[in-house]
């Protein structure tokens, strides 16, 4: 995760990456403007992901585990669009999943 925090994808797939919360430092990092702000959440070992349509992808670490959490703001979302989001989220869990194994990320 800490290495996530440093240097987050650019992308989820099908949509970028704004902003990254270090929930561990406490900092919230605007990746559009570079701006980095204090977080407004407790602190813990995590991240929390914002994308450009407005989810929240949420990873939180507990013990050898890592938990996932999204949440949208915004609009209504169909069904159909909610299928095809948990599949390409499931995608992406099972790449990052499999490169942090294969970095060796986690103890």
């Amino acid at each position: 995760m800490k290495n996530s925090a440093k240097k987050p994808p650019v992308n989820l797939g099908f949509a970028d990456l704004v902003a990254v919360e270090d929930l561990q430092n406490g900092s919230l990092k605007n990746l559009l403007s570079g701006r980095i702000v204090a977080s407004r959440l407790p602190f813990t070992q995590g991240l929390q992901v914002y994308l450009t349509n407005q989810i929240r992808f949420l990873m939180l670490l507990k013990g050898d585990k890592v938990f996932f959490f999204f949440t949208s703001e915004g609009r209504t979302i169909s069904a159909e669009e909610i299928g095809k989001i948990n599949q390409t989220y499931d995608q992406q869990v099972v790449k990052l999943l499999s490169e942090i194994n294969r970095l060796g990320l986690v103890d």
